[in-house]
């Protein structure tokens, strides 16, 4: 087996460990559980990049340069691509968090806004003992990290208002590293 097939079976299994890793996210109910399947999926994936890096210098440095030149510029540019990477760097080199949380957590609403065609609006408050409160489950949220005293913040989604969630993040990243993987295998026959 060449050094180019082996890394290039390394980096398919950390792709496929990748997958994995979103599929349990994506089954979560607890913030422990996804924030292990999150740091995983940062590792997992970062390894599907230097494997394939290592797989191309084997075959040929200097045409594999080339090769990964547009895709090296789109992860150094691409927000979210750029945060991930640094993300990893965070957790691997660093104690700090990856990833927070928001709580269950209630409210009740203590009034309304009553509007009228022609009226100004006008508060009418409400009784909180006689109203249900409203319910929030818990959020799941990418955090700024900071990698060698650079802070780096979560992209905005396009699902919600706020930071991506680590599941939009995931799938998004999970498209790249499969079109590099593909287009890996149509130029080096991997």
């Amino acid at each position: 087996m060449s050094k180019n097939s082996a890394a290039f079976s390394v980096a398919k299994r950390e792709f496929s460990a990748a997958e994995r890793h979103l599929k349990k996210m994506k089954e979560c109910d607890s913030f422990e559980d996804m924030d292990i399947e999150w740091r995983g999926f940062l590792v997992s994936i970062e390894k599907v990049w230097k494997k394939i890096e290592r797989a191309g210098v084997a075959v040929n440095q200097g045409r594999f340069s080339q090769f990964q030149k547009p895709y090296k510029l789109q992860k150094k540019h691409d927000r979210l691509l750029s945060y991930i990477l640094h993300a990893r760097n965070s957790d691997e080199h660093s104690v700090q968090e990856v990833s927070g949380y928001l709580s269950h957590y209630s409210f009740v609403p203590m009034g309304i806004v009553s509007r009228g065609m022609g009226k100004p609006d006008v508060f009418v408050p409400i009784n909180p003992s006689g109203k249900p409160s409203i319910q929030m489950d818990m959020k799941f949220e990418l955090v700024d990290v900071v990698d060698r005293g650079q802070t780096y913040s979560p992209p905005w989604g396009n699902q919600a208002p706020g930071p991506m969630s680590p599941i939009e993040a995931a799938d998004t990243a999970l498209n790249f590293y499969r079109n590099y993987m593909n287009a890996f295998t149509n130029e080096f026959g991997a």
